[in-house]
This record gives structure tokens, sequence and C-alpha cells, in this order.
């Protein structure tokens, strides 16, 4: 039985290290494309798109809250649908 928890905890502890090395490299990822980089696997189109969108997102007379952006590791359920709300 404590063989089995042992088990267990290392097997959780693996599998935590994984899932924060990859928000590391997500978190790089979006700095990578914070910097006016085209970002990866979209076309003109819609690269033209999310300009105009940006556009409007940051015209102040369409700004309902001054939240500033939620951080990966801050990023719950509930904070997602609060933002879609």
């Amino acid at each position: 039985m404590v063989v089995v928890k042992i088990m267990i905890g290392v097997n959780l502890v693996i599998y935590a290290n994984s899932r924060r090395e990859k928000m590391e490299a997500r978190q790089k990822e979006d700095a990578i494309n914070d910097f006016g980089r085209d970002p990866i696997g979209e076309g003109k189109e819609e690269q033209g798109y999310n300009k105009e969108l940006k556009v409007l997102l940051n015209d102040k007379r369409n700004d309902v809250s001054k939240k500033a952006r939620v951080e990966l590791e801050d990023l719950t359920r509930f904070t997602m649908v609060k933002r879609i709300w």
C-alpha cells in the first residue's frame, strides 16, 4: 500500500513538473509574438482581420473594463467565465 502511494506521488510530481515546463514554454512563445512578429499559421486575410479587431478593441470608447492581461498561472475557469460575460 505504501509503495502504491509513493508511485502515485512520484507520478504526480513528474506530471506537475512537465506541466510547469510547458506553461513556461507557452509564456516564452507569447513573449516572442509580442515583438510584432507575424503569428504562426495565420494567413494574410486573418492577419488583416486581427489588425482591424485590435483597433476596435484598443479604442477607449469601447473599453468597458481596464483590466490587465491575466497570467496563465492565475487563469481559472471562473475567470474565463467572467471575461466572457
